[in-house]
C-alpha cells in the first residue's frame, strides 16, 4: 500500500474562518484577506481572473471557510454610512463548505446540538419535508445579521446544488444561489500521469475519511469485495445502524435484502478496522454515538491527528496514483448523502484526474450538477438513475447494485469496458483542467512549501471542544 506518513505538508489553524474582501473599511471581528498571507495571493488571483463573479466591482465579499453558525457575523453592526454602501454596491457571502441544515420540529432534532440529528448537521428523512421546515445554521446567522443592519442587497453563494429550491424560508431577506467557490479554486497539478491504464488488477477503490452513516454502510458492503478500502472506525454496537433514512423500518419498506448483509458486514468491519490504504493508523477510532463529527484518530502522522486534511496531501503528492493506475472503478463517498441538495468536491476530481470511472455516493442530482459543469458520466455502461432518486435508502440500494454488478466482471471484461470509456475519461480530465481558474494545469509545487489550513469555526470550538 501507499504510505504518506512522511509527507512534508505543514498546516496551521487561523483564529477565525470568516474573512472580508473588497471592503473600504475594517471590521472588528472579521479580518481582511489582504492581512492574511495564506489568502492574499488567492484573492489577488480571484480579482485578476474574475473568479468571484461580482456584478458591481465595489461589491463587498465575505468568505466563510467552516460550518455552522457564523458568530462574528451575528455580532457585526454597521454604521448608517456602511449600510448605505452595502445596499448600493451589494454584499456577496461565499459559504465554501456544505451548509449545516436542520429541520423544524424534527423528532430527532435534540440528539445533538442546535437541533441537529447527526452531529454538526442534520440528515433528512425519506419523506418529503415542506421547504418552510428546512433551515440552515449559516443562513440563520446571515438572516440575523441582515435584519440587525437593515440590509437589502445580499447574495449568498453556496456549494449546495438546487439550494434555492429547498431553502425558500430566506427568500425575502437574501438571494441564495449555487456558486461553488471551493471547486473553482481547485488545481490540477502537472505531476499527474497522463498514461492510460495498462491492465486491471483491482475492481474498486473507496478512500474515506470522516465518519458518516452512508460511508459506514458502504464500507460494510465493500469489506467483503475486491476493493482498496480505507475505514478507520469501530462502531459501538456494530450490529445496529439507525438513522433518519436507514432505520429498520426504512429497510423493511425499501431494501429488506440489504439489512442482514450490512448488519453482518458491519460486525466484520469492526474486526478489521482500521483499514488503511495511504494514511496509516495504529488502532481504530471508536464511534459511540453515530454522529458525523468523528474523524480518524491514532494516526501515525501526528499532523493528521492535529487536524490536517488529506486534501493537502492528495492534491500535491498524488499518493494514490499507484493504486488508481490499475483499479477499474472509484467509489467516491462525498461528505454528505441524505440531504436534498447535491454536492461534490475534490474527492471525485481525484478519480477524474486519474482517468478512472466513478460512482458518486452523494445527495440526489449531484451527477446532474457535474453534467452542468461539462462532465460526462457513465450511463452508457450502467444505470445512473440513482442520481435522481430522492429516497436516500433506495438511492443507496441502487448504488450497491452497480457495485455488485462490477464485482461479477472479470479483470479482462473490466479492461475492455475501460477502453470503451477512454473518450469520456479523457473528456472529463480536460474538463476538470478547463474548469480551474486558469484553464491550465498548475506547476507542481515544492512539497516543502505545501500548507494545509485547518478551519475551525467559533461555534464548533464551543460546542464540540
Amino acid at each position: 500500500m501507499v504510505d504518506t506518513n512522511d509527507n512534508n505538508v505543514d498546516f496551521f489553524a487561523p483564529s477565525t474562518s470568516l474573512f472580508a474582501y473588497n471592503s473600504p473599511w475594517a471590521f472588528s471581528e472579521i479580518p481582511r484577506v489582504e492581512e492574511q498571507d495564506f489568502l492574499a495571493l488567492t484573492f489577488r488571483s480571484y480579482k485578476r481572473l474574475g473568479t468571484l463573479r461580482l456584478d458591481d466591482p465595489k461589491c463587498t465579499v465575505f468568505a466563510y471557510y467552516s460550518n455552522g453558525p457564523i458568530r462574528p457575523l451575528e455580532r457585526q453592526e454597521h454604521s448608517i454610512e456602511q449600510r448605505k454602501y452595502l445596499n448600493k454596491h451589494g454584499l456577496k457571502i461565499f459559504l465554501t463548505e456544505p451548509i449545516c441544515s436542520h429541520i423544524v420540529d424534527d423528532p430527532k432534532g435534540d440528539y445533538f446540538y442546535h437541533n441537529f440529528n447527526f452531529g454538526f448537521y442534520s440528515e433528512f428523512y425519506n419523506t418529503e419535508i415542506p421547504t418552510k421546515r428546512i433551515r440552515s445554521k449559516e443562513l440563520d446567522s446571515i438572516w440575523k445579521y441582515i435584519r440587525n443592519n437593515a440590509l437589502t442587497n445580499v447574495t449568498v453563494a453556496t456549494c449546495d446544488y438546487n439550494v434555492n429550491k429547498y431553502y425558500t424560508l430566506y427568500d425575502n431577506e437574501m438571494t441564495v444561489i449555487y456558486d461553488d467557490l471551493f471547486l473553482r479554486d481547485m488545481r490540477i497539478y502537472d505531476n499527474i500521469s497522463l498514461e492510460n491504464k495498462k491492465e486491471i488488477k483491482k475492481r474498486t477503490i473507496c478512500p474515506t475519511w470522516r465518519y458518516t452513516t452512508a460511508r459506514w454502510m458502504l464500507s460494510s458492503i465493500l469489506q467483503e469485495q475486491d476493493c482498496y478500502l480505507s475505514w478507520y472506525f469501530g462502531v459501538e454496537g456494530g450490529e445496529k445502524f439507525e438513522s433518519t433514512w436507514a432505520s429498520k423500518n426504512d429497510f423493511d419498506a425499501f431494501a429488506p435484502e440489504l439489512y442482514e448483509r450490512i448488519r453482518v458486514g458491519a460486525m466484520r468491519l469492526n474486526e478489521q478496522a482500521p483499514l488503511c490504504i495511504d494514511i496509516k493508523a495504529n488502532q481504530r477510532t471508536d464511534i459511540p454515538d453515530g454522529a458525523a463529527h468523528h474523524y480518524p484518530q491514532h494516526l501515525i502522522n501526528e499532523k493528521f491527528n492535529e487536524g490536517m486534511n488529506p486534501i493537502a496531501v492528495n492534491e500535491v503528492h498524488q499518493p494514490l496514483e499507484k493504486l488508481y493506475e490499475h483499479t477499474f472503478l472509484s467509489i467516491q463517498a462525498e461528505s454528505r448523502f441524505a440531504q436534498p441538495t447535491g454536492n461534490w468536491s475534490e474527492k471525485v476530481i481525484q478519480a477524474v484526474q486519474h482517468k478512472t470511472p466513478f460512482i458518486i455516493v452523494a445527495p440526489p442530482y449531484t451527477l446532474q450538477c457535474m453534467k452542468d459543469a461539462g462532465y460526462q458520466t457513465f450511463d452508457k455502461w450502467w444505470d445512473e438513475s440513482y442520481d435522481t432518486e430522492e429516497n436516500h435508502l433506495i438511492r443507496f440500494k441502487k448504488i450497491v447494485e452497480i457495485i455488485d454488478w462490477i464485482e461479477t466482471k472479470s479483470y479482462e471484461e473490466l479492461f475492455e469496458m475501460y477502453q470503451e470509456m477512454l473518450p469520456v475519461l479523457e473528456h472529463n480530465l480536460w474538463t476538470a483542467i478547463d474548469n480551474t481558474q486558469t484553464g491550465t494545469m498548475t506547476s507542481a509545487i515544492d512539497p516543502d512549501n505545501a500548507v494545509s489550513i485547518s478551519w475551525d469555526s467559533e461555534w464548533s470550538k464551543e460546542e464540540f471542544k
